[in-house]
């Protein structure tokens, strides 16, 4: 990357992030000792980056990939409840059976011991505590991580992605950039 590239990226990264700090152009122009026609052709072109970015993300299929991510841990979410009332139902049946080979009294020979029929009712009630546990903590990771993807939003989900190895192309120059201030950190640091 030639060093206009480099400036104008580190440039643009100065205004994204007072335009983020609420700073107006003429602000803008001032801190950058520019003046604010230029802060204002700026803005737009990196607007329309985006827009092409957009784009771009929406003809790869990013947003679709993420808005699935979504359904998939809402799907999971459902299905953890479902078998959570499942289990619930399943395990009072076991109880009742039990209760019930409690009740005939401890016959050996129809029922077994009253040890064995305190065994199973205590092999039961792990069981289904365990089970339930799992489930209850699939629920909640499913939800951290819908909860993060909502916070972060498309846009973010996509870069990680890209950045991550998961896209042969880059989207936008941003993206790019993105990926080389990532690329001059590692080298920075070694």
């Amino acid at each position: 990357m030639n060093i206009l590239k480099k400036e104008r990226n580190a440039r643009r990264n100065t205004i994204r992030e007072l335009l983020r700090k609420n700073h107006t152009q003429f602000q803008i122009a001032t801190a950058l000792n520019l003046s604010q026609p230029t802060i204002h052709r700026e803005i737009k072109s990196m607007f329309r980056e985006s827009y092409i970015w957009f784009g771009d993300l929406a003809m790869e299929g990013f947003i679709h990939e993420y808005h699935e991510l979504i359904v998939a841990l809402d799907n999971s979410i459902r299905d953890s409840y479902l078998q959570i009332d499942k289990l619930e139902e399943r395990t009072e049946r076991l109880r009742e059976m039990n209760d019930e080979l409690f009740e005939k009294g401890g016959d050996v020979k129809s029922t077994g011991s009253d040890a064995q029929i305190m065994s199973n009712y205590l092999t039961i009630e792990s069981n289904y505590h365990a089970a339930r546990q799992n489930y209850v903590k699939l629920i909640d990771d499913a939800r951290k991580k819908r909860g993060d993807l909502l916070h972060k939003g498309p846009m973010m989900y996509a870069i990680e992605n890209a950045l991550k190895g998961k896209t042969e192309k880059m989207p936008t120059p941003q993206l790019k950039a993105l990926q080389g201030n990532q690329l001059n950190t590692t080298e920075e640091n070694i």
